[in-house]
């Protein structure tokens, strides 16, 4: 069987253009792979053919992992096309001014915030790496107050960092909550009511990631929610927690690509400030369904 090399036939083509490219060559070999399998499924069963055989449907599954991929990547392309994050003009450029000065007391961006905003508020998947105290939690607060009645979800590691940003954006006036094990019975009640309520002022909910894969009542809400088009984002803050090059590794980080599968129309935006060279490079590869394109250098896919 010819064997396809995929990044060769691609190196000096644009991401965007190539993408339906690259699901032909793959679904045409996957095609091959599976007609050589069953070819050689015939009477002739030594040992050689018992080794071929199992080398071509490992090769048909590695295809068709492959294939899944490049459609994730097409789907992403066509509900929310590339542009000039920075100096783009967007629908939504006065008003995010606006909230900006209104809300949040400032005058100007700092730098990538305005670039990340863009690209989460066009549907795009964003990886967002800024060092600390660079803005990052702007980046999903500000364009949370754009969804109407829609909900953003925020994944935090720590407890003591949800309760200082619900406290911080109940100051400014922006509705926040936060589910965690530090919440009372009767607030957790009122929450969850607020969650799954299209007339609710609640805009940000925050969470642990060992609320988000362990609680199935909490996901089966998020269900709701995404059902009835209200989930408008997912952000995972100190998306470095799901590399084990660092000490903060969280084995329930790894476990958050259920987000993206289940969730597939909803933007993921992952931020961090902390992770080191070898976790920016694995990143995109620790949390895959989530960030199915994103690039290390606070870039959206």
């Amino acid at each position: 069987m010819e064997e396809v090399d995929l990044d060769s036939d691609f190196d000096d083509r644009p991401a965007e253009a190539s993408a339906d490219h690259k699901l032909a060559a793959v679904s045409r070999e996957l095609h091959q792979a599976s007609s050589s399998a069953a070819a050689a499924m015939l009477p002739f069963l030594d040992v050689q053919v018992e080794v071929q055989i199992e080398a071509l449907l490992v090769r048909q599954a590695a295809l068709q992992e492959e294939r899944e991929r490049l459609q994730r990547l097409r789907a992403v392309q066509e509900r929310a096309p590339l542009a000039d994050w920075a100096a783009g003009t967007f629908a939504w450029d006065q008003r995010v001014q606006q909230l900006l000065g209104d809300v949040f007391g400032l005058s100007s961006f700092r730098r990538h915030q305005r670039e990340v905003i863009n690209a989460t508020l066009q549907g795009r998947d964003v990886l967002c790496l800024m060092p600390s105290g660079g803005g990052k939690s702007l980046c999903y607060q500000l364009p949370a107050l754009l969804g109407g009645s829609g909900l953003t979800l925020v994944v935090s590691p720590l407890l003591s960092l949800i309760q200082d940003q619900v406290l911080g954006l109940s100051q400014l006036g922006v509705h926040a909550a936060a589910l965690t094990s530090l919440t009372s019975k009767e607030d957790a009640a009122t929450i969850s009511k607020q969650v799954e309520d299209g007339g609710s002022r609640l805009r940000l909910l925050y969470c642990t990631p060992e609320k988000v894969v362990t609680s199935k009542r909490f996901f089966a809400k998020l269900e709701k929610v995404y059902k009835a088009g209200r989930l408008d984002r997912v952000a995972i803050d100190e998306a470095h927690c799901c590399s084990q090059w660092g000490n903060d590794f969280r084995p329930d980080y790894k476990k958050l690509g259920i987000l993206k599968q289940q969730f597939p129309e909803t933007p993921i935006i992952a931020l961090t400030a902390t992770a080191t060279q070898e976790a920016c490079c694995c990143l995109p590869a620790c949390l895959p369904a989530c960030l199915p394109a994103c690039l290390p250098a606070c870039l959206p896919a």
